[in-house]
């Protein structure tokens, strides 16, 4: 109520990251394997559905981790062996990795879950008259800089991918 959204300006799918070597792209993959994630997140959401769904499997062990575990500390925990894998989303999850000198496997879930528009990300804008305005300038020039390739470039150097030319 409070904001205006922008028209989406990249797509960051769910991913799954593992220790170089290993790679799952599939929730029934994770199957009897442990993760961390914080409580009330999607992505823990989306790992508790998969459990609920799949009685006859060995549950997904999701520890819970507090909001103010980051996600450098998976990431260290992964390395660690503590845990099997992550699942969160592609851009943050090769950014971080890259970022903090890991060597992970980050692979997209082949999984379809969730709707149409998770994983979308957009900028934010007052709801005010000012606030139409720029969203409308915003818009426009994404639109050019995805029509002329910019945006996949920019995309493909900052975070490693195209996340960028799927979208609509």
């Amino acid at each position: 109520k409070k904001y205006l959204f922008s028209d989406p300006i990249s797509v960051s799918n769910y991913a799954i990251v593992t220790k170089s070597g290993t790679k799952y792209n599939k929730l029934e993959q994770l199957s009897g394997k442990s993760t961390e994630a914080l409580a009330g997140s999607n992505y823990a959401q989306t790992l508790e559905d998969w459990n609920k769904s799949h009685p006859d499997k060995d549950p997904i062990k999701v520890n819970y981790v507090s909001g103010q575990t980051g996600f450098t500390s998976r990431l260290q925990d992964l390395d660690q062996g503590k845990i099997d894998f992550i699942f969160y989303d592609q851009i943050s999850s090769s950014y971080a990795s890259k970022d903090q000198g890991f060597n992970f496997t980050v692979s997209q879930l082949k999984d379809k879950v969730g709707s149409d528009k998770d994983g979308k990300e957009y900028i934010l804008f007052a709801k005010t008259d000012q606030g139409k305005e720029l969203r409308a300038f915003v818009n426009k020039r994404v639109k050019e800089l995805q029509k002329d390739g910019t945006l996949a470039k920019l995309s493909k150097k900052y975070f490693g991918g195209d996340y960028v030319s799927s979208l609509n």
